[in-house]
């Protein structure tokens, strides 16, 4: 071997510099990829807050019951259950549904509630109360589900934050029954007409 093909300092230097190189794009290519994701999340998660900002200034509660009994409101059994719903926001809500209890709902739909709204809830079978016991209308759990003014639908307890509701229309039945009639063929001179 020649001293001339030997590698020289220059050799080694450039190739310990292109193996650096390698080595360093590789941590940019990297640190750029978890940077990008970094922002895609932070972009998801300032979209999910701005969504359910007007989610947030809905609040519903209990803010009076009855009973058929003299002494009902104090000790039970309770039968009527008032919810109150206040809109603190400045847009209108739609399609209003209060669920109390898991078992007793009222359903308004169509109407825009722009500040408040109240209505009564008949309860079968009655809340009882334990004897000794007074009847206190924060244990009942009020669930309010409603559509904003954006076209999103939510759903709110009693001091929690709203859960965005989702529609699949693939659990919706009621379409299997319309599916039929949408079909863009036109009956034949034999066929029997679609109604």
């Amino acid at each position: 071997m020649l001293a001339a093909d030997a590698p020289s300092v220059t050799d080694w230097m450039q190739g310990w510099g292109s193996l650096l190189g390698v080595l360093m794009s590789s941590v940019a290519v990297i640190f750029t990829g978890w940077l990008l994701r970094h922002e895609i999340r932070v972009r998801r998660e300032e979209k999910a807050d701005s969504d359910a900002a007007q989610a947030r200034l809905i609040v519903g509660q209990i803010s009076n019951w009855d009973g058929d009994e003299p002494n009902a409101k104090m000790s039970g059994p309770i039968t009527r259950l008032q919810w109150e719903l206040k809109n603190y926001s400045g847009a209108p809500i739609f399609d209003l549904r209060v669920t109390v209890a898991d078992r007793w709902d009222s359903h308004t739909y169509g109407a825009a509630i722009e500040s408040e709204d109240r209505e009564w809830i008949t309860c079968h079978p009655p809340i009882r109360c334990d004897p000794g016991t007074v009847f206190d209308p924060r244990e009942v759990e009020v669930q309010i589900e409603f559509t904003d003014a954006s076209g999103l639908r939510w759903a709110r307890s009693v001091g929690e934050s709203p859960k965005r509701v989702i529609f699949h229309p693939a659990e919706y039945n009621g379409l299997k029954r319309w599916l039929p009639f949408m079909r863009r063929e036109s009956p034949g001179l034999d066929d029997n007409p679609p109604f």
